[in-house]
């Protein structure tokens, strides 16, 4: 679950967002996560060393109807926002991912 979100990728408030969807559409290989959402939060797994990314669009849900996503438990989990790549700079703010591991 992703909740709290709140953050900028450029200093204006304009570039506020609010929802782990960021602005809601899919991205072109400029971006640090292709074909997934401009300014959406991704939770990602680098495979071996790094050199491919799983990677998976987090999306609004809640406790009771949960995001259920299959994971490697042998690679580590990461969470990151899907901006241009080298754009990071002008980033602020934060969001909270909730996550639970059933094996």
């Amino acid at each position: 679950m992703v909740a709290d979100v709140g953050w900028r990728y450029g200093f204006s408030f304009a570039t506020a967002v609010r929802t782990p969807l960021g602005r809601g559409m899919a991205v072109d290989a400029a971006w640090r996560f292709p074909n997934l959402l401009r300014y959406g939060a991704i939770l990602f797994q680098p495979q071996g060393d790094g050199d491919q990314i799983i990677a998976h669009q987090l999306t609004d849900s809640s406790l009771a109807e949960p995001q259920i996503i299959d994971l490697n438990p042998d690679w580590d989990v990461y969470v990151a926002i899907n901006d241009q790549k080298q754009a990071y700079e002008d980033n602020n703010g934060s969001l909270d991912v909730y996550l639970r591991i059933l094996a």
